[in-house]
């Protein structure tokens, strides 16, 4: 196969797949700072996901300019001596070498960002985090040995040599296998959530948001298993998908904050919570109330111009000559809520 597709045709495709995959990661990443620096319910900015959006912003950049002048090497400098073919062959240039050193990077911080999500998600739980924690820990050791592999083989030895095949799929498979895992944990708890609050909140799913988690997710680890299949069958085609996990690793992070910012994972219509307790008025403002039966509204992008509006609101009330207290289970719910939107939202 690899004899079929040769490397200088895949490195042509790869920078031209590469370039148009960049411009739709640069539109999201401008749509992402907007969302997270001016589209937010509260004064604090989301700075985690600031600084994670501009790290991805960076290695993308880098790693699209390295790959470009790589091949501008290969087919101009090196056009007659040693020829475009040795010369992309050759795993061993600084060049080479930075543009691998900066996707392994992105590889890293894309797979921290989905294990923080992850751990905001489910509480600051680290117990939940930990598996996730233990192979973007195993990812960095991987990464760190493609890059040695690479500065230490010959110029003329191919990229599915055998020293280097055992750390590309080790890195390749903790990367799938992280992505694949930490969406199934965000997924679950968002439909856990969703469901046990699916008879007290009138109008608003959490479906949408599943969705978007969804894609993100699938989008990253279909791009590492194809990487990893083209690899393993030793055909010039996996540089193709290789070099383009840089951009798509961006627009799987953007996505995510772009499409909930702009309130397309809301349903559009006005959410009733259920406090089943005081009115909403007197548990806003902390004063006991009589037993009766409250709400609080949850406003949708239809209403306020801010769309990542808290989902809930943690309310607690007391109850004159009543014994019992607020269901638990609506506080942890709210808390669940609050989470959940912590994890999305630019505040």
């Amino acid at each position: 196969m690899a004899a079929v597709f040769n490397i200088d045709k895949a490195e042509l495709v790869s920078i031209f797949v590469e370039a148009l995959l960049y411009g739709i990661f640069v539109v999201l990443f401008i749509a992402a700072v907007w969302i997270l620096l001016f589209r937010r319910s509260t004064d604090h900015v989301n700075k985690p996901m600031l600084v994670a959006a501009i790290l991805m912003f960076i290695f993308a950049t880098t790693h699209l300019i390295t790959n470009f002048t790589r091949i501008i090497d290969a087919f101009i400098h090196d056009r007659v001596t040693p020829g475009p073919i040795r010369s992309l062959q050759n795993q061993t240039t600084v060049k080479n070498l930075l543009k691998s050193s900066v996707l392994v990077a992105q590889l890293i911080t894309g797979d921290a960002l989905v294990t923080y999500r992850t751990y905001l998600v489910w509480h600051h739980n680290i117990w939940v985090a930990l598996v996730p924690a233990l192979l973007v820990i195993g990812t960095v050791v991987t990464g760190t040995g493609v890059v040695h592999g690479l500065a230490t083989i010959k110029p003329t030895d191919p990229v599915f040599l055998a020293q280097l095949a055992s750390w590309i799929t080790a890195e390749l498979v903790l990367t799938f296998c992280n992505n694949i895992i930490n969406t199934g944990l965000i997924t679950y708890k968002i439909w856990s959530v969703d469901r046990r609050a699916s008879s007290r909140v009138e109008g608003q799913s959490m479906r949408p948001v599943i969705a978007i988690v969804v894609e993100s997710g699938a989008l990253a680890a279909a791009t590492s298993m194809i990487t990893l299949i083209t690899y393993l069958a030793g055909s010039n085609s996996q540089y193709i998908v290789l070099d383009n996990m840089s951009p798509i690793t961006g627009i799987a992070f953007t996505l995510i904050i772009v499409r909930v910012g702009l309130g397309l994972a809301n349903s559009g219509t006005t959410s009733r919570y259920n406090t089943g307790g005081v009115s909403g008025a007197s548990a806003m403002h902390g004063r006991k109330g009589t037993q009766s039966t409250g709400s609080y509204m949850i406003p949708s992008r239809s209403q306020n111009r801010y769309p990542l509006q808290p989902l809930a609101v943690h309310i607690t009330t007391e109850q004159q000559h009543s014994d019992s207290t607020v269901d638990m289970d609506r506080d942890s719910e709210f808390q669940d809520h609050k989470s959940l939107n912590k994890s999305w939202s630019p505040a």
